[in-house]
Order: C-alpha cells, then structure tokens, then sequence
C-alpha cells in the first residue's frame, strides 16, 4: 500500500514537471518572439516559414 502511494505520487509529480515544462517553454517562445519577432516567421533550418497562422507583425503603417 505504501509503495503504491509511492508510485502514485511519484507519477503526479512527473506529469506536473512535464507540465511545467510545457508551460516554460510557451512562455520562453513568447518572449522571445517578442525581442525578435522576425525570427517566428522562420523555421529551425533557416528557411521561411509555410505556416498560414504566423501573422506579419509591421511598426510601418503605409498611407492611402
């Protein structure tokens, strides 16, 4: 019985590292996309990026 709480804590505590580690690395992705936001607009070869999803993000407004 004791090893089996053991275990069973054991299992929640490596879901929630996992979990955690989810949540850091969202969070070191969003940072650094916004240091250098050119960089999310390509992949981890160096190419461009064919994601749909990935807007454009522009400081320079054009004039009509």
């Amino acid at each position: 019985n004791t090893i089996n709480n053991i275990q069973k804590e054991n299992n929640i505590t490596a879901e929630l590292i996992k979990h955690a580690l989810i949540i850091v690395e969202s969070h070191v992705s969003s940072i650094v996309k916004a240091f250098a936001p050119e960089t999310a607009h390509y992949n981890n070869r160096g190419k461009l990026a064919k994601d749909s999803e990935a807007e454009f993000v522009s400081s320079v407004i054009h004039e009509v």
